[in-house]
């Protein structure tokens, strides 16, 4: 008995058994099979102020297919956009994707978070509180791919209050650097070691060679020749043919060209000034050499990569070997180190932080004193703001809205008591007052109608960088575009130029974008797809960026005839182009309208205009019309700008906009100001291509009014005497 009924109990607790086992398999297959999910912020996590920055994703499924969207958070006050990725994860892949975010200044002081969502909306990973590291606008950051971490390269250390001011090293690694040129802007310097090159995918060396020509400084050491034959797309861009090596003792010839202040260039020190403005002058100029500590050298030879001189210059030499050559590539610089300063002796001499902080042109009279601020900033984008702004929209004069505030204190207080005491109704206030408020609140809507009313409104201007590539050419572009609504509306926007992204207008470094115009951007690849809200009878403000080959529109060359110099401008379009200028040794040149397809041959002969002068009359008149822009009083005209092809080229060179002996106060956004180009003695073409556009179209509604124009910019070193 007792043996027959236990059978049907033990075969039951065995299923349970199984069941349980099997519940307990599942689980652990579900947790075999997590997502893996990582976001990197930043140049190893240094986000830089004003300009665009990676955010790079790496995602793992071990588990089934997965449709899921990224979804990135900033830190900010409430009004931070929510950027989304739409991404297909199938089973078994492991993918690998960057995003550029442009430091929108303000809105980035804290910690980022990153989730992954399904279909439904469900988080399956998140990484919450990413923390990062500020790079303020006008510090200098040098990204680095060594061979070696330990032989990253230094700076020497500064005293500086604030950290942020600092110049800044960021390491890098092969499988994580930027695929997309925009991503790279942050960036003033990178610091390749040839051996990591062969590690560069296409897409890599591709946005590598654009971030160059957009005015990025390349710094490379040959390590070994065997490096450029594995890397032929870095060999055919470096300025030097490589011939072989020899060991020799070169660090005498190093110092030499740290010490000679010749060889000297420091860029602007931007926004730094000092707190005291009794700041004693002292009368010998702080250099590189008064930094160097160390009068002796270590001893030991290294290897020097020997060569000739394509089409650069000698920086340095030991003898007739040259140790450093440098050259121009469009915008940008490409100086080739042929020795490795990642081997001794070089990696343990104590003022090699001189050498890198020279290179990366850091300003010695930081190391003067360490009370150094920022300095109050305003931005160039509500310049071109001025330029775009609807001039549909009217404002009311202050002493209207005055006379206005009077008329009603006066109806609603003594003619109010006045009118009823007369009439010995005084009880009938309870009436007359809420019918005056009603009445004045009718006739305010009134005038904003009158003021402001109109048809919806789209203005746009491309700013478009010509950097040539062969016969083709890179083209950079920032399509600045206002929008005016002739009703509380939400319009659609996509992209499709490439390589393209898009933010607000910013108000200036401390605030940073403005508040309630945070667009809803969805990224797809390397191009976009969102919304913008726009209030009811008023204009915003935004900036797409973006990237793409095509043809040449226009063609520049120069050269040295009889003692001055001839430049020779073709115009490759089928239309004409406005508004053309050159600036030549500073100078500017009014060349004016150039037919399509002709050329224009112009001499300069020193009879041109000043470019500082002209910029520095004009940036006085820039900020005021910035300052009565945000104004929504007074008058209307003060905010305009009507002459975009002269104001957009001043707007180009933030740098000479001086605002005092301290420094600079003007904030433009990296790549926009051609002030170096300038300085170095470039030429420089402006032409204003007037009902174009460069790119497909942008908005994907259709307003009522619209108006489409681009300011070509193509910059080209000045010519050589033979």
């Amino acid at each position: 008995m007792n043996g027959a009924s236990e059978g049907p109990i033990v075969k039951s607790a065995q299923r349970w058994v199984y069941l349980f086992l099997l519940l307990l398999g599942l689980q652990a297959r579900t947790a075999t099979a997590a997502i893996q999910f990582d976001a990197f912020v930043g140049y190893d996590s240094v986000v830089r102020d004003g300009a665009w920055f990676p955010i790079t994703f790496e995602l793992n499924n071990d588990g089934p297919a997965l449709p899921a969207v990224i979804e990135i958070t900033p830190p900010g006050f409430g009004n931070a956009s929510t950027y989304r990725i739409p991404i297909e994860l199938t089973s078994n892949t492991r993918k690998r994707l960057v995003i550029p975010m442009f430091g929108a200044a303000g809105r980035f002081n804290g910690n980022w978070d990153a989730r992954l969502l399904d279909a439904s909306g469900k988080i399956r990973a998140e990484r919450l509180g990413i923390p990062i590291k500020i790079s303020t606008w006008g510090a200098t950051l040098l990204g680095a791919l060594p061979k070696n971490f330990s032989s990253i390269p230094v700076f020497p250390e500064l005293k500086l209050n604030r950290p942020e001011l600092k110049p800044g090293v960021a390491r890098l690694q092969p499988e994580q650097f930027p695929d997309n040129p925009l991503a790279l802007e942050g960036l003033d310097n990178l610091y390749l070691n040839s051996e990591r090159a062969a590690a560069f995918s296409v897409p890599q060396a591709t946005a590598l060679l654009a971030w160059v020509r957009g005015g990025g400084h390349l710094i490379v050491a040959v390590e070994q020749m065997s490096d450029l034959a594995s890397a032929p797309w870095l060999a055919q861009f470096l300025p030097v043919e490589i011939l072989g090596t020899e060991d020799k003792s070169l660090l005498s010839g190093i110092k030499d060209w740290v010490a000679n202040n010749e060889e000297a260039r420091r860029k602007p020190m931007a926004m730094r000034i000092p707190r005291t403005s009794n700041k004693k002058e002292t009368a010998v100029e702080s250099t590189y050499a008064s930094l160097m500590k160390t009068p002796l050298l270590p001893e030991g030879g290294q290897l020097l990569a020997t060569g000739k001189s394509t089409d650069g210059r000698v920086l340095a030499r030991l003898g007739d070997a040259p140790l450093m050559v440098e050259a121009p590539r469009a915008r940008g610089t490409v100086t080739v180190l042929l020795f490795s300063p990642e081997r001794e002796p070089f990696r343990s001499w104590s003022d090699r932080g001189v050498f890198w902080a020279k290179l990366c042109q850091v300003s010695p009279e930081l190391w003067d004193s360490p009370d150094f601020s920022v300095a109050e900033t305003w931005s160039i984008d509500g310049v071109f703001g001025a330029m775009l702004d609807s001039r549909q929209v009217r404002k009311l004069p202050i002493g209207a809205l005055l006379l206005l505030l009077l008329v009603y204190l006066a109806v609603i207080g003594p003619v109010d008591y006045l009118v009823l005491k007369r009439l010995n109704k005084q009880m009938l206030t309870w009436i007359t007052f809420p019918s005056y408020v009603v009445i004045f609140s009718v006739l305010i809507y009134i005038i904003g109608y009158q003021l402001r009313a109109g048809d919806t409104e789209w203005n746009e201007l491309q700013v478009v960088d010509i950097l040539p590539r062969g016969d083709k050419a890179d083209l950079r572009g920032r399509t600045y575009f206002s929008v005016y609504a002739s009703k509380n509306s939400t319009f659609p926007l996509a992209s499709d130029a490439g390589i393209s992204s898009m933010r607000s207008e910013l108000v200036d470094l401390m605030v940073g974008a403005k508040d309630g115009e945070q667009p809803a951007i969805v990224h797809h690849g390397n191009n976009f797809s969102g919304t913008i809200n726009v209030p009811v009878w008023t204009s915003s403000l935004y900036v797409e960026d973006w990237f793409k080959t095509g043809d040449r529109p226009v063609s520049i060359t120069a050269r040295i005839k009889d003692g001055h110099t001839e430049v020779e401008i073709k115009n490759l379009l089928d239309r004409k182009l406005a508004g053309v200028r050159i600036v030549v040794k500073s100078l500017v040149y009014d060349v004016g309208v150039i037919e399509a397809g002709s050329t224009r041959f112009i001499k300069a002969d020193g009879d041109g205009q000043p470019l500082s002068g002209m910029v520095r009359a004009q940036a006085s008149a820039f900020r005021n019309v910035v300052q009565s822009r945000r104004n929504p009083l007074g008058d209307e005209m003060t905010g305009r700008l009507e002459d975009p092809g002269l104001n957009a080229m001043l707007a180009s060179f933030t740098g000479l906009m001086s605002s005092g002996e301290y420094g600079l106060s003007v904030f433009a956004p990296a790549g926009m100001d051609l002030s170096e180009q300038a300085g170095r003695g470039d030429i420089i073409l402006f032409a204003l291509d007037a009902n174009s556009n460069y790119t497909k179209r942008l908005h994907q509604f259709n307003p009522p009014r619209q108006s489409h124009r681009a300011l070509l910019r193509y910059t080209i070193p000045a010519p050589r005497n033979s």
